[in-house]
């Protein structure tokens, strides 16, 4: 986009900061001239005694030009007309002819406001019904929804009771206790666990390697054989 510098102010600054001093260095600057002339530009003395030429229409153009012309002038006179003569037939009027005009139109507009009305309440009346049969049948759906998770909700407790029952033939009670406490002693339980270099785990804190050394040579053999058979 160039922008539209006035060229008097360009020389004005020129002169000011002189020539070899262009306060516009690293600009681009590009002369434009105008899409038109400014409004305040006088006619030019070329054009000053120029008479433009006027065109000549053909015979039927100009007849048909002159037809609808004469027809849109004799519409807008009718309409004048017409304004005026009502506007002097409403000032001629008495005021209680006024009045009556006034309250028929009035009357008019409240019966014409009554049956828009009644129609907006029927649309109105369908349109609430429609919802309530929408919503009757969310409830009804959401009534069914919460009555099956409550039958499987209840099932999932009879399961869990049911597993309780089975688990609390294992339960310590004051009938067996002596027997509890025999077989704890019996059979000690020792959680703690060693881990070698290989990975393998070692439960207890005597633990057997004799087995871990069992199962690292069946291993062994069970490699060989297969690197044989290979």
């Amino acid at each position: 986009m160039f922008s539209r510098i006035n060229p008097g102010l360009l020389i004005n600054l020129q002169s000011t900061f002189g020539r070899d001093c262009n306060p516009f260095l690293g600009t681009f600057l590009q002369s434009v001239r105008w899409a038109r002339k400014p409004i305040w530009a006088p006619v030019a003395k070329s054009k000053l005694f120029r008479i433009p030429e006027r065109k000549k229409l053909p015979e039927d153009e100009a007849l048909e030009l002159r037809r609808l012309y004469n027809e849109y002038r004799t519409h807008c006179k009718a309409v004048r007309q017409l304004i005026c003569k009502e506007y002097a037939a409403s000032v001629e009027e008495s005021p209680s002819v006024i009045n009556s005009r006034i309250d028929d139109d009035l009357s008019q507009a409240i019966k014409l406001n009554e049956e828009w009305n009644k129609e907006v309440a029927a649309i109105r009346e369908e349109r609430l019904t429609l919802e309530a049969e929408i919503e009757r049948e969310k409830n009804l759906q959401y009534m069914i929804r919460a009555e099956q998770e409550n039958e499987e909700q209840i099932k999932l407790l009879d399961e869990i009771v049911k597993a309780e029952k089975e688990k609390s033939t294992t339960f310590i009670t004051p009938d067996n206790l002596d027997e509890a406490i025999e077989f704890a002693l019996a059979n000690p339980v020792d959680y703690n666990f060693a881990i070698d270099l290989k990975g393998n785990i070692v439960y207890g804190r005597k633990g057997k390697f004799e087995e871990v050394l069992m199962k690292q040579v069946e291993e062994l053999n069970e490699k060989q054989v297969a690197a044989s058979s290979s």
